[in-house]
C-alpha cells in the first residue's frame, strides 16, 4: 500500500508541476518580457509575484513529498554516511529553488539505488539514472549560459535588456528546479515500484 501511495503521490506532484507550475513560468516569461518593453518597469512587481507563487508551489510540493518519504520510509535500506553527506552537499548546491529540500531525500534515494542495483543490475541502474540526468544536465548548461549572459550584459548592456536576460535566467532556474524535482520523483517512483515486487 505504501509503494502504491508513493507512486500516486509522485503522479500527483508531476501533474502539479506540468499543469500549474509550468504555465505559471510561461506567464512569468511573458510578464518579464512585457516589463522590459514598458518604461519604468511597471510590471516588474507582477513578474516577481508570479515567480514567488511558482517558487512557493514547487517548494511546498517537494517539501511535502520529502516529509512523506521521511515518515513512511517506503524505501528501506542503508547508505554510507559519507556518501549521503556528499550527495546532500552536491544536490543542495546544484539544483536551484528546491536543492536544499531535495537533498533531504538523498539518503532514501541512495538506499533505493543500492536496492535497485541488486535487483536490475548496474547497467539497468545506470540507464535509469541517465534517463533522469540527461534533461537536467542539458537545462543546467542553458541555465549557466543565461546567467553568464546576464552577467556580461550587466557590464555593457542597456538596463532593460539586462533585466530581461536576468528574468529569463530566473525562468530557466525555475524550470531547472522543476526538472530536478521530476527526476527525483521519477526515481523514487521506480524505486517504490521495484520495492513493491521484490520480497
Amino acid at each position: 500500500v505504501q509503494q502504491v501511495a508513493t507512486v500516486f503521490f509522485v503522479d500527483l506532484l508531476i501533474r502539479l508541476i506540468d499543469r500549474v507550475c509550468l504555465p505559471l513560468v510561461y506567464l512569468y516569461i511573458g510578464v518579464v518580457t512585457a516589463a522590459a518593453c514598458l518604461p519604468e518597469n511597471r510590471l516588474g512587481a507582477l513578474a516577481e509575484g508570479v515567480k514567488k507563487v511558482v517558487t512557493w508551489l514547487l517548494t511546498g510540493a517537494v517539501l511535502a513529498f520529502t516529509a512523506y518519504l521521511s515518515v513512511v520510509r517506503v524505501i528501506t535500506g542503508s547508505a554510507d554516511a559519507v556518501t549521503v553527506k556528499m550527495a546532500k552537499a552536491a544536490i543542495s548546491g546544484v539544483v536551484p529553488v528546491v536543492g536544499g529540500i531535495i537533498s533531504d531525500a538523498s539518503e532514501t534515494v541512495l538506499a533505493g539505488a543500492g536496492m535497485l542495483k541488486n535487483t536490475i543490475g548496474i547497467f539497468g541502474t545506470l540507464a535509469i539514472l541517465a534517463a533522469c540526468a540527461y534533461p537536467f544536465l542539458q537545462l543546467g548548461v542553458q541555465y549557466l549560459l543565461y546567467k553568464l549572459t546576464a552577467f556580461l550584459a550587466g557590464a555593457v548592456g542597456a538596463p532593460g535588456l539586462c533585466k530581461l536576460i536576468d528574468g529569463l535566467g530566473g525562468a530557466f532556474g525555475l524550470i531547472l528546479g522543476m526538472t530536478g524535482s521530476c527526476a527525483l520523483l521519477l526515481l523514487v517512483s521506480v524505486l517504490a515500484t521495484v520495492g513493491a515486487v521484490t520480497p
